[in-house]
Formats: structure tokens, sequence, C-alpha cells
């Protein structure tokens, strides 16, 4: 019993260096895909670490307002007892 196996021999087939070529060109590709989601990633971060510091410095001043005029208000029932 012959095993036979199947080829594709009328397909023509790439020489060395165009697989070569071929390679270096996928791996160009993968590697700037790479690149661009890394930049994206970073602008991402960038961009949520500055929303924070800004959302931080909204609520700071917030509170530091609320202080003023929790104490204006103070001094100004202080007064009004005086009077």
């Amino acid at each position: 019993m012959a095993i036979y196996t199947k080829r594709f021999n009328w397909l023509p087939t790439r020489s060395a260096w165009e697989e070569s070529q071929l390679w270096r060109e996928r791996r160009a590709a993968a590697s700037q895909r790479f690149r661009d989601d890394a930049q994206y990633i970073a602008q991402g971060l960038a961009t949520a670490q500055s929303n924070l510091i800004t959302g931080t410095g909204d609520i700071v001043i917030k509170q530091a307002v609320a202080r003023i005029q929790a104490a204006g208000k103070a001094k100004l029932a202080k007064i009004d007892t005086k009077a």
C-alpha cells in the first residue's frame, strides 16, 4: 500500500529572498502597530492623570471656598449677637 501526499507543485512558490522581504514587512507592520498602540495608551494615561489632577484641584478649591464661607458666616453671626 502506497501513501501519497498531496502537493501543489503547479503553484508558484516564493524565493528565499521574497520570503525574507515579506517577513521583514510583516515585522515592520507589527512593530508600527505596537508603537501606535503604546502611544495611544500613553496619551490615555496622561489624559487620565491630568483629569485627576484637575479634579483634585477643583475639590480642594471647593473645600477652601466652603471653609471661607463658613468662617464668614460665623463672624457675621458673632457680630449680630453683639449688636
